[in-house]
């Protein structure tokens, strides 16, 4: 695989070389980088960070990691499916979808809209 010059840390744990290893080029200037991520023991969001070590540029996101993969709902330690009116990311967060309402993405309940 072809040098990207890109950095890359989840919660200041250095994945660079595994993510260097697994780049794919999209086009000019694009790369796709795929990285398997270790077993993280605590659900939540971690902070990615992805450096481009040629242009100094550093970008900073947010990537939720859970035990209970998109399309499924946890409730305490189980992993549902995800109720109706509701997308489920993974984890206990519940995203309502158009017509629908909650509190907040980890409320655990979604209400349909009147009409």
């Amino acid at each position: 695989a072809e040098y990207m010059g890109a950095a890359l840390t989840i919660d200041g744990l250095d994945l660079t070389a595994k993510a260097v290893a697994q780049n794919t080029p999209l086009g000019t200037g694009l790369w796709e980088l795929r990285v398997a991520l270790p077993p993280f023991t605590e659900s939540g969001y971690k902070s990615v960070m992805i450096a481009n070590v040629f242009a100094s540029a550093v970008e900073e996101r947010k990537l939720y990691v859970d035990r209970c993969p998109a399309t499924l709902f946890r409730v305490g330690e189980v992993c549902q499916p995800c109720p109706r009116g509701a997308v489920c990311p993974g984890g206990p967060r519940l995203w309502p979808q158009p017509g629908f309402w909650n509190s907040g993405e980890d409320s655990g309940f979604v209400v349909e809209c009147a009409a």
